[in-house]
């Protein structure tokens, strides 16, 4: 049976994180909350493969979706930007016979700490919490461990156009030793699945809803002129 991730936080540090996120968004000098959505490419760097038959391969690149909100808030150069999404990712395993096709969706909650570098681009980074609903691999009939979570790295950069942003980020999901046995349609071999996550570059367009500084021409009014 796989192996399950255990997030493991005790009281101490679940008692820092809650005062600082909530000095951080009481002192907020902006702040800002809207919708995302956009277009991932899956990197998989040896986090989902599969032996087959005695044939190891690791699934090959493909492109994925996601959509949720953002909340945003700002404290001089810094940023604090919680955020919730689906996403769903793909890959492909090229197997001999025929190309099968693996699909991964999750719901992502990251917590983003940003620095606006300058003007209207912002640096950022932060751990992500993921949970997985639902794993598919074309041709296999038993079913696949979905119930489990996963912890995740984000980072990237920001462009901030008022009410308009656009993000690049890269999402690393951590390794974990969680495999199963699968078995394919018609093939009586027991085949091996490992944790099946899958890295992936992230491109997003947000669109704020409502906020301090949409209207307020620049970006951040007078907090950096």
């Amino acid at each position: 049976m796989a192996n399950r991730l255990r997030l493991n936080l005790n009281p101490k540090k679940i008692l820092f994180i809650f005062i600082f996120l909530s000095t951080f968004v009481s002192q907020a000098q902006e702040y800002s909350a809207g919708i995302k959505g956009g277009l991932n490419y899956s990197l998989n760097d040896n986090g989902s493969e599969i032996v087959r038959n005695g044939t190891q391969l690791s699934a090959e690149s493909d492109f994925g979706f996601q959509a949720g909100v953002f909340f945003e808030f700002r404290l001089g150069k810094f940023m604090l930007r919680p955020e919730a999404f689906y996403h769903k990712a793909n890959g492909i395993f090229e197997f001999p016979d025929s190309p099968t096709v693996y699909s991964l969706e999750k719901i992502s909650v990251p917590l983003l700490l940003g620095y606006n570098i300058f003007d209207s681009v912002d640096i950022f980074a932060g751990p992500a919490y993921q949970h997985i609903l639902d794993k598919n691999i074309e041709e296999v009939i038993s079913p696949l461990i979905n119930d489990h979570s996963n912890i995740a790295a984000q980072a990237g950069f920001k462009f901030d156009l008022n009410r308009l942003q656009i993000d690049l980020r890269y999402d690393f999901t951590l390794p974990s030793k969680d495999y199963q046995r699968v078995n394919f349609d018609g093939d009586f071999n027991t085949s091996y699945f490992d944790e099946g996550r899958l890295n992936q570059v992230m491109l997003n367009i947000n669109y704020k809803l409502f906020g301090s500084n949409i209207n307020s021409g620049r970006r951040r009014g007078n907090c950096f002129n």
